[in-house]
């Protein structure tokens, strides 16, 4: 009988101190332990956001994620089951006051090469050593396809024109909640009515403008709209290491996410899902484990 498996989610939070980059750990006195902090899903939670959250709830820590970081597996003590852990590397952006609690009643900022002598278990040792490479990744620039809009060929009108079906809607929706937790400070999107209907919801949510930019049309260069993307990124390095950062709305705000439709890889019609590999689909058929 295969276990059960219980989801959770979690972050390594960074922010420079006197002697460096520091991140935050959690004393839970049940265990009498030190560890991350995470936490269970909710039903039907995405995990980036259930880190984001269960970050804040145990070190009241406001923090946005960066880049991923090793997800862990163990046996919790209980009989067949296991918990799975995913984590994300997450950048402070300033704290609550934190009021001890059953669950975590003390938290402390440590040096990231003190933690491992701190932390009890060795599985939370090794997602701190995946960090350090990872903790200069402050700013992430996201490339987002439209969600779905129908088939091309079952419109009428001018393709420029056609507009998210119901479950695109439905998609776009749920995407706003989650890119805005990487907290964005610019929303761009080429000018198909498709395109701007997909990240309109995040706009709405964030109150930033949202930029039409022909260079991420699907019909625009391929080459031109890559071009673009790194010298994004390139001018946010350059402008990080002044000081200042890079892209930004405000000081308070260091993210720079380029929301927008990438042009298509080949000359598929780019409404269709890609066709999977023979072995892909048998892998689809094989039974699933149940993570609810």
């Amino acid at each position: 009988m295969s276990p059960r498996v219980v989801r959770a989610a979690g972050g390594v939070v960074g922010r420079q101190g006197a002697a460096g980059t520091e991140i935050v750990l959690v004393h839970r006195p049940r265990y009498d332990d030190w560890s991350l902090p995470k936490g269970k899903l909710a039903r039907g939670e995405h995990p980036l956001l259930a880190a984001v959250r269960e970050v804040f709830e145990e070190t009241g820590s406001r923090a946005v994620p960066r880049l991923r970081l090793p997800t862990t597996r163990y046996l919790t003590g209980d009989p067949d089951v296991e918990k799975a852990v995913e984590y994300w590397a997450m950048e402070w952006r300033g704290s609550a006051d934190f009021v001890a609690n059953d669950e975590v009643d003390d938290v402390r900022w440590v040096p990231v090469a003190d933690a491992a002598t701190l932390l009890t278990y060795a599985h939370d040792r090794g997602v701190v050593a995946g960090y350090p490479p990872v903790a200069p990744v402050d700013g992430l620039i996201l490339l987002l396809r439209h969600a779905n809009a129908g088939d091309r060929d079952s419109w009428p009108g001018d393709d420029f024109a056609r507009p998210l079906d119901e479950s695109g809607r439905h998609t776009a929706s749920i995407l706003a909640a989650l890119l805005e937790a990487y907290g964005p400070t610019r929303i761009i999107s080429a000018r198909r009515a498709r395109c701007v209907q997909t990240v309109e919801p995040l706009a709405a949510l964030t109150g930033l403008p949202l930029e039409g930019d022909d260079s991420f049309d699907e019909c625009a260069d391929v080459a031109q709209a890559g071009a673009l993307i790194r010298d994004g990124a390139t001018r946010r390095r350059t402008t990080r290491r002044r000081g200042r950062p890079g892209c930004s709305a405000s000081p308070a705000a260091s993210t720079w996410g380029r929301i927008c439709s990438t042009p298509p890889r080949s000359p598929r019609r780019p409404d269709r899902p890609p066709r999977r590999s023979r072995r892909s689909r048998r892998r689809k058929a094989l039974p699933e484990r149940n993570f609810s």
